[in-house]
């Protein structure tokens, strides 16, 4: 037991990570609610706003409280990178959806 309590304690859980996991949770969750309301024409649009709410948590909250091994948060470069490629995807994916009828 006193080995199990000791690799715990090593692990280094702090309030951020708590933090971190809990909006995961919390993303995965308004996610697959939004992917329950795709399956009926009435709600598919609530549908993709609860998943795209979803997926935003789970990238603001990545950006701003993921860590690496030495305790590093994301650099500024890679955030801008990171940004620009949400642009481009959004506006592909607005440009894609407009020809759907």
């Amino acid at each position: 037991m006193d080995k199990i309590i000791g690799t715990v304690n090593g692990i280094g859980f702090t309030m951020g990570s708590a933090l971190l996991e809990l909006s995961y949770l919390i993303a995965a969750l308004l996610f697959v609610f939004g992917l329950k309301l795709l399956s009926h024409p009435e709600t598919a649009r609530r549908g993709n706003l609860w998943a795209a709410g979803g997926m935003l948590l789970a990238m603001i909250t990545t950006t701003l409280l993921h860590k690496n091994a030495n305790g590093d948060g994301i650099p500024l470069t890679n955030v801008w990178i990171i940004m620009a490629a949400i642009g481009v995807g959004s506006a592909i994916g607005w440009i894609v959806a407009r020809k759907v009828k």
